[in-house]
């Protein structure tokens, strides 16, 4: 949210993060709770689950980001990350995507390895 609201940033990177609140609610029940405690019920509040969800407003990215996720993340479907790096290539956004095959929500034995690529990036577009 911080991205679309044009926070003064350069670059950003999100590590196993939600593209999208609305598909989490509706994949995840132990979550439901706390998204409705933060926004509401999606059928009365829909629009503010959109708000939170980058894959709706990917066009509205200005700055390089740098996505990392594990494709075995259990509280975080790969495939809504996915589709979000697939609309940032649609409005030409500078973005960087690193999948790990094995990766799950922690990414605990990528540690080193996701940090140095963060380095990287930051370098790059700092």
């Amino acid at each position: 949210m911080a991205l679309r609201k044009g926070i003064d940033i350069k670059a950003a990177t999100v590590i196993s993060g939600l593209a999208d609140f609305l598909d989490g609610y509706n994949k995840r029940n132990d979550m439901k709770p706390i998204c409705e405690r933060i926004v509401g019920h999606p059928d009365t509040h829909k629009n503010e689950y959109i708000a939170r969800s980058a894959t709706y407003w990917a066009d509205e990215i200005n700055v390089p980001i740098l996505i990392i996720h594990g494709a075995k993340d259990k509280h975080v479907p790969v495939e809504q990350v996915r589709e979000f790096v697939k609309k940032l290539g649609k409005y030409k956004k500078t973005h960087t995507y690193i999948e790990y095959p094995d990766g799950e929500h922690g990414l605990k034995p990528y540690g080193l390895e996701y940090q140095d690529k963060i380095h990287q990036f930051f370098r790059k577009y700092i």
